[in-house]
């Protein structure tokens, strides 16, 4: 592709094919253009900023398998990034989030709110849920709920990815695609690594950048307990 960027941003210092480009062979033109308007309207005409991070967040019905991981491991997470990297005291921090679940981003950005310079994107359209954080029902006391409403439909907390996914018919799986997509603009990463999401963006992150450039320009923190 000419680009340096799926999203318009060029990089003279590397110059690298755009970082999706391998992603972008096989999608439908329907997804490659539906990710172009929807990081012209994130990022504007310029693009996805250089030094953007990617952060992505599994909440929503995650307690059911595993503790939700606290978003202040999240926020540590970028630090330890931003701890290696030369910064300007103006430079902004710009950071995408990767979530389902409307608790997690609105947690995040209340957390970094103080943060001089840190600008939080998303993509909203890939975002159906909002979970009930911390009350979230674990353990026996989940196994006793979910004897006892075994019947019953699910709350939306309670759905999964793949719930949503079939109740949108699909669009859900678009935008996500789309969010996958956007991601990839980063070369920093924190990852929820339990998830089945997280770490196939870690085997895209892989894939994109350490042919063009190794562990040069590239960096992953993985948070949360990896899978058994």
């Amino acid at each position: 592709m000419p680009m340096a960027s799926f999203s318009g941003q060029s990089d003279g210092v590397h110059g690298l094919d755009a970082p999706v480009a391998f992603m972008l062979e096989n999608l439908q033109p329907k997804v490659v253009d539906r990710a172009r308007k929807a990081a012209r309207v994130i990022f504007g005409r310029a693009g996805a900023p250089k030094d953007l991070i990617t952060v992505h967040i599994r909440w929503g019905d995650k307690y059911k398998e595993s503790p939700r991981t606290a978003i202040d491991t999240y926020v540590a997470a970028v630090d330890r990034l931003l701890a290696d990297r030369p910064r300007h005291p103006s430079r902004e921090v710009p950071i995408f989030v990767v979530t389902e679940d409307y608790t997690a981003l609105e947690a995040f950005q209340q957390a970094v709110v103080l943060r001089e310079g840190w600008v939080v994107y998303t993509h909203p359209a890939a975002i159906l849920q909002a979970s009930r954080g911390a009350d979230a029902p674990t353990g026996e006391k989940r196994k006793k709920n979910e004897k006892k409403h075994k019947h019953k439909p699910k709350r939306r907390d309670e759905l999964s990815p793949v719930d949503f996914a079939r109740r949108s018919s699909g669009a859900l799986g678009l935008e996500s695609l789309v969010s996958l997509i956007l991601a990839l603009e980063a070369r920093s990463y924190v990852l929820t690594i339990a998830s089945n999401w997280g770490r196939l963006i870690e085997e895209a992150r892989r894939a994109a950048w350490l042919p063009r450039c190794g562990q040069n320009c590239t960096r992953m923190v993985a948070v949360g307990a990896p899978p058994p």
